[in-house]
């Protein structure tokens, strides 16, 4: 008796180690190929949300523009009198107003309900002939930039137009679409760093099922 257990005695806790270590050593790998999958959906997810799409005059496009500025990308000039429409509707598609720019000598923005014609813009765009618009909007204002320069940030209450306040403030914008008149915005995208329409809800499903895969198995 005294001879097995000095023969085997050493061998069990050895035996032992091995085993929790090669444990552990599976768990790290099934861990790493996990974090590799989630990183791949993760790239996945942001290539959707940040590909430049094609403008399709006449289409609602669900959009939360408080949450989630809209980008537009033209390479009309100066003097070329083309124009970017873009109108805003509310959830349930009920008309807010239009929001343009206008490619005179001087370029113009225009604010539906809110500025009564176009105006020039106060800061004029950078000269480069690509052009990537950023608008976006608050409860209280809403803002046109160009390749990074803010151009005009305009407070709704201090339009003269009796509708501007009614029409605009608060958390109103739930659809988009490029109207008809709109002859200069070539692609669209969500401004960068936004979380994409649509998209949002699916990512984070998509987050919960592999933290939820996580945990069930490692904690």
């Amino acid at each position: 008796s005294s001879g097995i257990n000095a023969e085997y005695g050493d061998s069990i806790p050895r035996r032992s180690i091995f085993c929790r270590t090669h444990l552990v050593l599976c768990m790290m790998d099934s861990l790493l190929m996990r974090l590799q999958l989630f990183g791949i959906l993760c790239f996945v997810g942001t290539t959707a949300i940040t590909d430049w799409t094609p403008v399709e005059r006449g289409d609602y496009i669900p959009w939360d523009l408080e949450s989630t500025p809209l980008q537009i990308k033209t390479n009309s000039t100066e003097g070329s009198d083309e124009q970017i429409a873009v109108i805003m509707y509310t959830e349930d598609s009920v008309l807010i107003g239009s929001v343009g720019v206008l490619f005179t000598s001087s370029v113009q923005y225009y604010i539906g309900s809110c500025t009564g014609s176009y105006t020039a813009l106060p800061v004029q765009p950078p000269k480069e002939v690509d052009k990537i618009w950023t608008i976006s909007k608050t409860n209280t204002t809403l803002s046109i930039s160009c390749n990074g320069v803010e151009l005009v940030v305009y407070t709704f209450l201090e339009s003269s137009e009796s509708n501007c306040v009614t029409h605009w403030e608060g958390d109103t914008v739930g659809r988009i679409g490029f109207g008809s008149q709109d002859t200069a915005s070539d692609y669209y995208r969500v401004g960068r760093g936004a979380p994409a329409p649509g998209q949002r809800t699916n990512l984070s499903g998509v987050r919960s099922i592999y933290f939820s895969v996580f945990t069930t198995q490692f904690l």
